[in-house]
């Protein structure tokens, strides 16, 4: 009796597993809007769903998993729970498709503009200096252009991902003009570019890199560049566009080979499980090589679980996220450096008469980082 209601069990979770991820997401009402092969849900576009494997990725808080996973985290439900969730409903029964990799295109060339409007909007809303902004720049790695973003033509910031070569092999698109009504979530335009590399991300040489720094994001990246500019030096800066452990295998394999001075001729695939490849092979046993990979993560509850994920997998690593006062979910250096900026413009552009009303509120502001 206890062997067949162990079957029944793996046979219902079998069946959860094969349930169609759209026709679960759509069950849990949520509002995808399609991004290439891909789905995004339109109340956090860093919420993925790759409908070719059945699987979903939330690239801001570290998760991710198979649709069990996504019923469990969108209705806060345990396992069990989920599973009888995905047996008791009439879903569509998942079908791997095999499709052949589409080629990046950069079709945004003739859409660039002067980065006028970016340079304000990095300077008044994100606290950037001109030394900063000039510095990517001339890395190549930024444009201003007008970017077709879920149907609305916006005025974005492109940021780019390039090979060694200098060849665009991804892009991301932020907005520039605030609009809560069209992007209620951050009140900007957001999106990645179709077919983009998503295992590069932008990044920036300092002298001769022998170690990596990573963010979650590109505006992250250049404010940390803003912080510190002054002691880095032989380091290769990289926005992960969320936490991807696949961008952190893959600058480490990179980063061996060209101080090794010796090609690399691995795959994607084999790029992708780098971190793997060199716990494997003892890089980091015994804390060694600790200091290659530093993590300047948000920290909030992503940010967190991608350091933990990582130390538990055996990855030695350094950590430079601020402590984070008692009752706040998110802090960062980076979010207090931009705030700080922003209320200093505010307070040199004002002309309130109620000075001490107006550091009331700046101050009141600053706690609610």
């Amino acid at each position: 009796m206890s062997e067949q209601k162990a079957e029944s069990r793996k046979e219902r979770r079998e069946v959860a597993r094969s349930r169609a991820i759209l026709d679960v997401a759509n069950e849990l009402h949520m509002e995808l809007f399609q991004s290439g092969r891909d789905y995004r849900w339109k109340e956090h576009d860093s919420f993925v769903i790759t409908p070719d494997n059945n699987l979903w990725n939330w690239f801001s808080r570290n998760l991710g998993g198979d649709v069990i996973s996504l019923v469990e985290t969108i209705k806060e439900v345990d396992f069990n729970q989920a599973v009888d969730f995905l047996n008791n409903g009439e879903f569509k029964t998942f079908q791997k498709v095999e499709r052949r990799e589409e080629p990046f295109s950069y079709y945004l060339k003739p859409y660039e503009q002067p980065f006028n409007e970016a340079r304000t909007y990095l300077k008044q809303q994100r606290g950037l200096s001109d030394e900063t902004i000039d510095f990517f720049l001339d890395q190549g790695v930024m444009a201003q252009a007008n970017a077709k973003v879920h149907g609305s033509i916006e005025p974005v910031i492109v940021f780019k991902s390039l090979t060694q070569e200098g060849e665009i092999i991804g892009a991301q698109l932020q907005g520039i003009e605030v609009n809560w009504e069209k992007w209620p979530e951050r009140g900007y335009a957001k999106k990645i570019v179709n077919n983009s590399d998503g295992m590069t991300g932008l990044h920036v040489d300092i002298g001769q890199p022998k170690r990596l720094i990573f963010t979650e994001s590109s505006i992250d990246l250049m404010s940390y560049y803003e912080l510190h500019k002054d002691s880095l030096q032989d380091v290769r800066l990289v926005s992960m566009d969320g936490v991807k452990e696949s961008i952190v295998g893959r600058h480490l394999v990179e980063l061996e080979a060209e101080l090794a001075g010796r090609p690399l001729r691995w795959s994607r695939e084999e790029l992708s499980r780098g971190l793997t490849t060199a716990i494997d092979n003892g890089y980091f046993a015994e804390g060694k090589n600790a200091g290659v990979i530093t993590l300047a993560v948000d920290n909030d509850a992503g940010g967190r679980n991608f350091i933990t994920s990582l130390q538990e997998k055996g990855v030695s690593l350094t950590v430079d996220i601020p402590d984070r006062p008692e009752g706040q979910e998110k802090l960062t250096g980076i979010v207090i450096y931009n705030r700080k900026n922003n209320l200093r413009l505010r307070l040199k552009q004002s002309r309130q008469k109620d000075y001490h009303f107006l550091i009331f509120k700046i101050t009141y502001q600053l706690k609610l980082i």
